[in-house]
């Protein structure tokens, strides 16, 4: 999507997922865009995992 298709959808209240008006500024919290691309979160561990932060090394 471009940025200036991204403004119209937000103006429009049409933008696919939650945004926030900040000021003059939009933020889009990256939870709900990678819910809509059926991405895991990077947070998200599943039984037995540990996430990338609690390693110490860079996967």
């Amino acid at each position: 999507m471009s940025r200036s298709a991204a403004y119209k959808l937000a103006r429009r209240a049409a933008f696919p997922t939650p945004l926030y008006r900040v000021g003059a500024h939009y933020r889009v919290p990256t939870a709900p865009i990678l819910a809509m691309l059926h991405l895991p979160h990077p947070t998200d561990t599943g039984p037995g995992e540990r996430a990338a932060d609690d390693c110490g090394d860079p996967p």
